[in-house]
């Protein structure tokens, strides 16, 4: 197959979806109660039609609590309101509540959303090994294992409990689509580094492909047909995710040696093969004018670093960014800590992770 015919194959979801949302929801031996929602209505009205409306978060929060609990998950939790945090440790449920701030939904809209982020909360619950999630040594690894993970509890919510599923069309549409795009025309489509690059288009391509743009599909076609060939028969347990998630950073392994980093960081700065100082005629260093200069980190670990600290749109600290890297002196613990600041500074956040839906 060549690369033309592989970009043709990497359009259509090979993951067998619901093609306007993504989520892949059982359609026989059901109730059918969607067919009683009007054209254009949401999910939730006809809960709120029983209830009677009130405070539109106090609302939402009483659903996602009722929901949580009908959903007979193995842990006691208690749920907590964030402004930007939708993540579950099994103890507590933290949900975001920025989509009530978002002026261009209506109220069921943003109930339905909010309710789904409960929900796929309460799939983390149900369905998550959480001792395998947290054992993983390597952090791209680890971010690879949220983002199958999460895709995989959503397929057995859709298969055992489609009616719920319905609420993750919503959420994944709101954070995905809609806040994605904003927040990219907020940073004026601000340039990321080609690893960073890669693995976004690994997460739009297994979570919501529209996402995926024409450059980087094209771009990174060859590594992105092999992704869809280690997910193709999509793993069924916690103990595969993993074994997926490995088998997929060995596909991304662009910078596994220095020499790779270094040829790509030359790339970024120049586009010549030798560029020489105008005045002694010496070679310039790749790292000479950089936040690189004069480090005794390896750069594969900074290049690690570099994807990790655009995962986090609140920050990192330089101490749990040491940790994820393996950095463990506390002479390279502070160039972290002077990297972290810098490079936030020069390229902004990355948004496809921002929007993830699970810790």
């Amino acid at each position: 197959m060549d690369t033309q015919e592989k970009i043709t194959s990497l359009r259509k979801d090979f993951l067998d979806r619901d093609q306007d949302n993504y989520v892949r929801i059982r359609r026989s031996g059901r109730l059918g109660w969607e067919s009683l929602i009007p054209a254009g209505g949401n999910y939730s009205d006809m809960l709120r039609n029983c209830r009677g409306e009130g405070d539109i978060i106090k609302e939402a929060y009483g659903m996602a609590r009722d929901y949580i609990v009908a959903m007979d998950t193995p842990y006691r939790v208690t749920l907590r309101l964030s402004p930007e945090a939708n993540c579950t440790d099994s103890k507590v449920v933290y949900l975001a509540t920025r989509v009530f701030d978002d002026a261009d939904l209506s109220d069921g809209q943003k109930i339905d959303t909010f309710v789904g982020l409960a929900v796929h909360e309460g799939c983390h619950l149900k369905y998550t090994d959480f001792s395998q999630m947290t054992t993983e040594p390597n952090g791209i690894v680890r971010n690879l294992i949220n983002v199958l993970e999460d895709e995989r509890i959503e397929r057995l919510c859709g298969e055992q409990m489609p009616g719920y599923a319905n609420f993750l069309k919503a959420t994944k549409y709101y954070m995905f689509d809609l806040y994605r795009q904003r927040k990219i025309e907020e940073a004026q489509q601000k340039e990321l580094p080609k690893h960073v690059r890669l693995l976004n288009a690994i997460l739009a391509i297994i979570r919501y492909p529209k996402a995926l743009g024409d450059a980087d599909l094209e771009g990174f076609a060859e590594v992105l047909y092999d992704v869809r060939e280690v997910v193709l028969d999509y793993p069924a347990t916690p103990a595969a995710v993993t074994s997926a998630a490995k088998d997929i950073y060995e596909l991304t392994a662009y910078f596994s040696s220095e020499d790779k980093c270094k040829k790509a960081l030359f790339q970024s700065r120049w586009d010549k093969n030798d560029v020489v100082c105008p005045h002694c005629g010496q070679n310039f260093s790749v790292t000479a004018g950089t936040i690189f200069e004069n480090t005794k980190i390896p750069f594969r670990k900074w290049f690690l670093a570099m994807y990790l600290i655009s995962c986090h749109k609140k920050g990192i600290s330089s101490v749990q960014l040491a940790t994820d890297i393996a950095v463990i002196q506390k002479k390279e613990m502070k160039e972290t800590d002077r990297f972290s600041y810098m490079f936030k500074k020069a390229i902004g956040t990355c948004y496809y992770r921002n929007v993830k839906m699970a810790a």
